[in-house]
């Protein structure tokens, strides 16, 4: 009861208008108004079916949060709740003034759902492997491909869940994909390793040095080598009748050729990542002309751009003239010629083979009145 007054001060120093003041004083708000947009980034999450955390900063004036999924459903109004989804959304968001009784605009942000990976063996060797996407809600169509599909003599299975068995003659590289709500999940593996081009065989004279072909009665060196990431132990040699096997050392057998040089090599060996024993190289060792005084050399053997073929000496008292010319010749697998080179001077000379495919190559050389030949293996 009785009269009263009611005053207002106008800001001054103290700041602009906020959005009471402004009515008040009938002029626009310069401060915030009542609420914030909220701010909400995009992100992406594993599958989970305990759901995923969304937090986002405070939004000016928000009393509490009104959340929408396009899939999936979303448990509190604060600015961090739990989102519950098996698939990627839309998630929007806007802020509430309780006071006011005002929204801010919509913010909208896509959270990504992630399945996987692909569990099982990097090595798909002769007994096959499971292949299977882990981390998949049920419900969902899953499918899959496994490529080059020539190589599998055996692929099963539906789902998220696939078998594979290559065929014998099978290797090289493959892949597994499997596909689910548009997305692709892909596991690359190694067919029936150790692939042929990762061993070759090297031929040493039984006094360490490297040698291109056999001569007869000749203690000789022969050496597995294994350049890819599958070990192999306990070699198993299987060499010409009409050699001699003097002793075996890890990886390296010594024959003595007797009067027969020259004749398929092949090895069987434990290989540890199929863990299984089975035939890894067949080989041809050349004989050559040995009754001369020279030899030659490819440096590097294997080959993958480019090799130096070089003529040395067998013998101390005798010389190599630089000023003599020499043929080479090369062949292929097919004995087709390659390369032909005429009137060659020096010692050295060196082959391009970066656009040569992978295989064992032939070379013969003659210099003055020896034929000369050799093996170059070409490996990319």
């Amino acid at each position: 009861n009785g009269p009263f007054s009611l005053g207002f001060e106008l800001p001054g120093d103290m700041g602009s208008y906020n959005q009471i003041e402004s009515a008040i004083f009938n002029v626009e708000p310069e401060q915030p108004n009542g609420v914030a947009k909220p701010e909400l980034s995009n992100n992406t999450f594993l599958y989970n079916p305990s759901g995923y955390n969304l937090t986002m900063d405070e939004a000016f004036g928000a009393t509490e949060y009104e959340w929408i999924t396009t899939y999936g459903s979303i448990s509190g109004t604060t600015n961090s709740v739990t989102l519950n989804t098996e698939r990627t959304t839309v998630v929007s968001v806007r802020a509430y003034n309780e006071i006011c009784d005002i929204y801010s605009p919509m913010e909208n942000a896509t959270i990504s759902i992630t399945y996987g990976p692909v569990s099982g063996s990097g090595s798909l060797c002769s007994s096959g492997s499971n292949y299977t996407l882990t981390n998949v809600p049920t419900g969902y169509s899953v499918t899959w491909s496994a490529t080059p599909s020539y190589k599998f003599q055996t692929s099963s299975g539906t789902g998220t869940t696939a078998f594979l068995q290559p065929t014998s003659s099978a290797y090289g590289d493959g892949t597994i994909t499997f596909t689910i709500l548009g997305q692709n999940y892909s596991k690359p593996f190694t067919i029936n390793p150790p692939d042929p081009s990762d061993v070759s065989l090297s031929l040493y004279t039984s006094g360490g040095s490297p040698a291109s072909y056999m001569c007869p009665d000749t203690y000789y060196h022969i050496y597995i080598n294994n350049s890819g990431g599958c070990s192999l132990s306990n070699y198993s040699w299987s060499i010409p009748a009409a050699w001699d096997s003097m002793y075996q050392s890890s990886n390296m057998i010594s024959v003595y050729t007797n009067s027969t040089p020259g004749g398929m090599v092949e090895v069987d060996a434990y290989i540890s990542c199929c863990n299984e024993t089975r035939k890894v190289i067949t080989d041809y060792l050349y004989s050559g002309y040995c009754g001369g005084y020279y030899s030659m050399i490819f440096t590097p053997n294997p080959s993958e751009l480019e090799t130096t073929l070089s003529i040395e000496s067998t013998k101390e008292e005798v010389q190599f003239d630089d000023n003599e010319e020499w043929e080479l010749e090369v062949y292929d697998q097919t004995q087709i010629l390659k390369e032909k080179k005429n009137k060659i001077k020096g010692s050295k000379y060196k082959i391009k083979t970066q656009s040569w495919k992978e295989g064992i190559y032939i070379v013969r050389v003659k210099y003055k009145d020896e034929i000369l030949q050799g093996k170059l293996v070409v490996k990319k």
